[in-house]
């Protein structure tokens, strides 16, 4: 203890050779009590002026005077009182959170520059030196800034020497303040990076869950560490299957030093801590974790214990295959163990069944079978538990394979009702065109049919015609033979004083048309006599000639087709109720859009009238101004070409 408090002070006279006089009198003379008025003694010129000089002085040998830099920032604030090593009730970041922004700018600038080798020792100097001055009773806030500054810009340069804070806890393991203070500067990198942040808190901060301060401060760490950090992605790999079972037994345990809301805490931690150590992708590395998680499996253990063991076997033979070949060679010293898993699978194969592979399930369980351990205690049991598991796989396959040909038949008698749907339609449309050619055809059929018809065709007319739109249709008719009568003038017009040749060209075409006219209708005309003697003359004499042969085949149709009448009834009523209930709902639907439409109709034809009144009154107008210039300019024609002709006859 002497010699360590005289290093102390060498350390001390050696960073205060090197402080100007008037910095001493002003840190002698002025005693500031209070955090924020300490940090106001860093200036950041004058901190860029120490460096400035180190490096001309000292250009090779950065971690000299980098640990000369750390003791003149401690000793500046060496007058601040150092009450509780992890700041209970401070933020995380306190005290960098009150340093100035330029001071800060500095020494990161500086950090930044400076080799990694380097910063590591500096670290472990730095955390050294907390420990010393903290069980001096001296100030070590310099000391923690920097940690922390080290920590937010590397914060890998924890990570090299995890072992020696270890070694350093376990030599103070009665000093609390100590120990705290450790825990808390390593822990200063799991703020930046949750890597870094869960590496130090398994190396460091697990062992001391049995002592009563520390384990408080370890388990709210990784608490605030896995709520800053929402995604643990970034962490997988962390904890690997060495550190995970230690926190699995102490989480899961019954007789686990922790207090019982620390280990509530953990517990509801444990999820994210799984992920992380199971990974993405388990790359081949579950195996690793099987052998102990079957050894952990007892009668004596708890239900929540040993269930969840169960899960985490059953999640390794799902995403490592690797797995199997783990238990098939360590099944013989296990047997009791994997009889308890083996029932775990068999109770619980409705759910397993889609993500264990059965095939080389099977195969394991041949080879389970095939160890003849009858001396061994619990074989028995360990047969039958194996017999269990094979009769819920082969029942699993038995009902897939009964819901496969349920689905099969299914999706045949889906095809048979569309097959039926189509025939059907066929058979409409054939008796559909049957009837528009007798109708067509046989003029003294017509008074029945129109009967039959008339009724539909009369509300077809009265709901989509009506006779409000019927006057609008008869108005744009009217119209439209108004313009028809107007353009026809106008052409009569054109035509008149285009001469001749027009006109004698417009009667050849329509010589030409109507002869052409004529020939289509006369050609028509034959096609439909022909095709109406083939089917009033040919249909009914082969109908006669085939209705012997027929006939019994007939009778047989019909008795078959009452059966299935019979058979189909339930189903063609249901189906006829759905499709009723179809056709209202459309027929809703439609007349829901009509009483929109319809009103949109009727503004578009009344703007239609409009707009044709209108052209008619402007080309009215226009003919009217047209037919006067032209005839004034026809006049002027006649007169100027009759005064040309009677300047040429008369002499």
């Amino acid at each position: 203890m002497p010699s360590r408090v005289a290093k102390r002070k060498g350390e001390h006279l050696a960073s205060d050779s090197s402080i100007d006089s008037n910095s001493r009198k002003l840190i002698l003379d002025q005693k500031w009590l209070t955090m924020e008025n300490g940090l106001k003694r860093l200036d950041a010129n004058e901190l860029k002026s120490w460096i400035e000089h180190y490096r001309d002085t000292m250009p090779g040998t950065p971690l000299i005077w980098l640990r000369d830099l750390v003791a003149r920032i401690n000793h500046k604030l060496q007058d601040i009182p150092d009450r509780d090593p992890t700041f209970h009730g401070y933020p995380v970041d306190y005290p960098l959170n009150l340093l100035k922004a330029d001071v800060k700018v500095v020494l990161e600038n500086t950090i930044k520059t400076t080799d990694h080798g380097t910063l590591e020792h500096i670290f472990e100097h730095c955390v050294q030196c907390i420990i010393n001055h903290t069980q001096c009773g001296e100030s070590s806030f310099g000391y923690r800034l920097v940690v922390q500054i080290l920590a937010s810009v590397h914060p890998d340069v924890t990570l090299t020497s995890l072992s020696k804070y270890l070694e350093l806890m376990k030599h103070n393991q009665t000093k609390q303040e100590l120990c705290l203070a450790v825990m808390w500067a390593t822990g200063q990198c799991g703020y930046k990076d949750l890597y870094c942040g869960l590496r130090v808190w398994l190396a460091v901060m697990v062992p001391t869950l049995g002592l009563p301060v520390m384990s408080d401060y370890a388990v709210w760490y990784i608490t605030y560490l896995f709520e800053m950090h929402g995604d643990v992605r970034s962490a997988y790999s962390s904890i690997t299957f060495r550190d995970y079972f230690p926190i699995l037994d102490i989480i899961m345990s019954g007789s686990s030093a922790l207090s019982g809301y620390n280990q509530r805490k953990l517990a509801h931690l444990y999820p994210k801590m799984k992920e992380i150590a199971f990974g993405e992708q388990s790359d081949g590395k579950l195996k690793n974790f099987f052998p102990s998680f079957l050894a952990r499996i007892k009668t004596s253990t708890s239900d929540t214990f040993t269930h969840e063991l169960l899960s985490c076997l059953a999640a390794c033979l799902e995403r490592d295959i690797d797995c199997f070949n783990v238990w098939e060679k360590m099944y013989t010293t296990h047997i009791e163990q994997s009889s308890i898993f083996i029932n775990y699978l068999a109770k619980n194969w409705e759910t397993l069944s889609k993500r264990i592979d059965k095939t080389r399930l099977q195969k394991t369980l041949n080879k389970l079978r095939a160890f003849k351990g009858y001396e061994v205690a619990g074989y028995q049991k360990f047969i039958e538990a194996c017999q269990n598991l094979k009769n819920e796989m082969n029942k699993k396959v038995e009902s897939n394979e009964s819901e496969e040909s349920t689905k099969t038949h299914s999706q045949d008698s889906r095809k048979t009702s569309v097959r039926v749907i189509i025939i059907a339609v066929f058979i409409g449309v054939i008796i559909g065109c049957l009837f528009y050619v007798g109708y067509k055809s046989l003029p003294e059929e017509k008074g029945w049919m129109e009967h039959a018809f008339s009724g539909f065709k009369g509300y077809f007319h009265d709901k989509v015609y009506g006779p409000q739109r019927l006057t609008y249709y008869e108005m744009m008719t009217n119209k439209l033979r108004t313009t028809g009568v107007i353009t026809k003038g106008v052409l009569d017009q054109i035509f008149e004083w285009s001469g001749t040749y027009l006109w004698i060209l417009g009667d050849m075409l329509s010589v030409w048309l109507s002869v052409l006219f004529s020939y289509i209708d006369i050609m028509f005309q034959k096609i439909m006599t022909s095709v109406f003697l083939f089917v009033t003359e040919m249909v009914p004499n082969a109908a006669d000639a085939s209705m012997e042969f027929l006939h019994p085949y007939y009778l047989r149709l019909c008795d078959s087709a009452i059966s299935a009448v019979e058979y189909l009834k339930p189903y063609c009523i249901e189906a006829l109720n759905y499709t009723y209930s179809i056709l209202q709902y459309l027929l809703h639907k439609l007349e829901i859009l009509f009483t929109w439409l319809l009103p949109q109709l009727d503004l578009a034809f009344q703007s239609l009238l409009q707009f044709m009144d209108v052209m008619n009154e402007q080309i009215s107008v226009a003919w009217s101004v047209t037919r006067d210039k032209a005839s004034n300019i026809h006049d002027y024609i006649n007169i100027q070409w009759k005064n040309f002709w009677d300047l040429i006859v008369k002499p």
